[in-house]
């Protein structure tokens, strides 16, 4: 006899998650369902927006560093040339006041 209830519960419920109207328990819970997928999707989404952003970023980041780093070269070639012309200079002074003292 117990038993025999118990199924019948089981019957009854099983008949109520069965309708598939609005506010029913099954809608809801595939409302859900679709929901928590959307919004995985979004947050897979925005996961592949973000690391997008930060690859353009950091390219961004090596093309200035590029661009620095070209300028200190080119900085300090014209540093270069500037102490070897002074060296230039400070030897022709040189020679010509040993000329001069002769």
């Amino acid at each position: 006899m117990m038993q025999n209830n118990n199924i019948k519960i089981l019957f009854k419920m099983n008949h109520k998650f069965r309708t598939f109207g609005k506010g029913s328990f099954l809608y809801n819970l595939n409302l859900e369902n679709k929901k928590g997928r959307k919004s995985k999707i979004n947050l897979d989404a925005q996961k592949a927006t973000n690391f997008k952003i930060n690859i353009e970023n950091k390219i961004e980041n090596k093309d200035l560093l590029i661009k620095q780093l070209k300028e200190e070269n080119k900085i300090l070639k014209l540093e270069n040339a500037i102490a070897k012309k002074v060296s230039a200079l400070l030897q022709l002074k040189d020679s010509l006041t040993k000329k001069n003292s002769k």
